[in-house]
């Protein structure tokens, strides 16, 4: 069952989903939503780092509240290599500065932080 669950949540994203959208009993926004959330989609928010673009990056705007998803996009882009500085950073260490830069650029507006 629980191979099952976790294959059925990796393929069809009901993880993300449930997340962003708080179907799954999460409140959606505030720093522990984004923490959750970047953890939790790791790999996805690698890739969407590395390319400046995505949709987790966008689930994570909204998580946030950012004002301008393309925006956060780039900055993070541009700090790729803050957030992933090695390939043995924690899913903790990834949280925290994913966050931290969220807040850092006031230009983005990241009000639910």
């Amino acid at each position: 069952k629980q191979i099952f669950a976790m294959t059925t949540n990796g393929v069809f994203g009901n993880q993300m989903f449930g997340i962003t959208t708080g179907t799954l009993g999460c409140d959606v926004g505030g720093t522990g939503s984004a923490m959750i959330f970047i953890q939790s989609n790791r790999e996805a928010v690698a890739k969407d780092m590395s390319r400046g673009s995505g949709d987790t990056l966008s689930s994570l705007a909204e998580i946030g509240g950012c004002s301008d998803s393309e925006a956060l996009s780039s900055y993070l882009q541009t700090h790729f290599d803050v957030v992933f500085s090695d390939v043995a950073v924690s899913d903790q260490a990834v949280g925290e500065r994913v966050v931290a830069l969220m807040l850092d650029n006031e230009n983005l507006q990241c009000t639910e932080l």
